[in-house]
């Protein structure tokens, strides 16, 4: 079988400034995961990893052209030594980070939240974006609840505080992931496919941006997608190698996102980020997809389809989903856009079934971020 691997000629020698931002060891982790021959390739994609410092070193270290480590002074966990504390000792390196980023079209701050140290520093990172210019994409990891009472407020601060500074806020709810991937078994297998998960999550943006395939939308257009999206929904599956595999990946996607709060069906625009991997897709699945997608959501969304080059050998084909202006899957079965929350009080003149469960939804919905 023909095989679409998407070795056309592609825009590989334009500029495109396109920043990847780790906050803390544990977002460090997942995009560490990237193989040599990611990072060996021609630097197309900004790198800055943001940690606590452990000695007396401190300040910005350029590690290539390409990636950089900013490293701030741990001393405040000498005092209060929480999130309050850390957002302050960003303050001395804003300048700093703000040269790294100026002119970058397009920045993704990627943090696991919970702890002091990337509750503090994501929001200041996605504002020190935001004044530079870019489209500023928050990608976070929400705790789950058994972590403890105060990481889930400190997640919750900084979603609070982050949203105002970001132009899409992609949120991954911990509980939702651990449900998805339970099926790995033990408890370290779970750990890698959570790392996995969230580095393929911000490949879907990144690389689809920075190293296009065949038929790829422009980086204007992947901008645009973002700006000003509010809260974006991801979905992701891997593709097997069978009989309608990309299909059954894209559906999987749609009908299990990483929020159990929140649906495709009805968004007004999807953007579907295809790494066909090292043995590709089938060309006519490919150009079928946006009809498939349609025909699942409503055709009044519009659906933007790219896939990218994977400079990974051996790699299987992947696919992430980003929807947004989405809708909440309630469970009383009342939708609404997510900008639009529900009234407090249960309107008059609605049926029986859902004044029983507004009460059980509104209180899910308040523990929701």
């Amino acid at each position: 079988m023909s095989m679409l691997r998407l070795d056309e000629p592609s825009r590989l020698g334009d500029i495109f400034p396109v920043n990847w931002i780790s906050v803390g060891d544990e977002a460090a982790q997942a995009t560490s995961i990237l193989p040599m021959e990611y990072w060996n390739a021609p630097p197309q994609t900004g790198f800055l990893g943001v940690f606590l410092s452990e000695n007396e070193h401190d300040g910005l270290d350029w590690e290539n052209d390409f990636a950089a480590s900013l490293y701030i002074d741990g001393s405040f966990r000498s005092g209060l030594g929480d999130y309050i504390s850390a957002q302050k000792a960003f303050n001395p390196y804003k300048d700093s980070v703000q040269s790294v980023l100026s002119g970058a079209k397009l920045n993704t701050v990627f943090s696991c939240l919970g702890r002091a140290f990337p509750s503090g520093i994501t929001p200041s990172m996605a504002r020190a974006s935001k004044e530079e210019g870019a489209v500023t994409i928050g990608v976070m990891s929400i705790p789950h609840r058994d972590e403890g009472r105060k990481h889930f407020l400190q997640s919750r601060y900084a979603v609070d505080e982050t949203r105002s500074n970001v132009d899409a806020l992609c949120l991954m709810p911990l509980d939702v992931i651990y449900q998805h991937l339970s099926s790995t078994g033990i408890l370290e297998n779970l750990g890698n496919s959570v790392n996995l998960l969230f580095t393929r999550v911000m490949r879907g943006i990144v690389d689809l941006a920075s190293r296009p395939g065949f038929r790829s939308p422009d980086i204007e257009e992947i901008v645009s997608f973002f700006r000003g999206a509010g809260d974006v929904l991801i979905g992701y599956s891997e593709i097997a190698r069978e009989p309608g595999g990309t299909f059954n990946a894209i559906r999987r996607a749609m009908e299990h996102p990483i929020d159990s709060m929140r649906r495709f069906e009805g968004a007004e625009q999807i953007l579907v980020s295809i790494c066909p991997g090292e043995a590709g897709i089938e060309p006519d699945a490919y150009f079928k997809i946006g009809h498939f997608c349609r025909e699942f959501l409503g055709h009044d969304t519009d659906v933007i389809i790219g896939n990218f080059k994977s400079n990974i050998s051996g790699e299987n084909p992947w696919i992430a989903i980003y929807g947004r202006h989405i809708h909440e899957r309630r469970q009383d079965g009342f939708d609404f856009p997510v900008s639009d929350p529900p009234p407090e009080k249960a309107p008059p003149g609605l049926p029986a079934y859902y004044r029983t469960f507004f009460s059980r939804s509104q209180k899910a919905m308040n523990h929701e971020f």
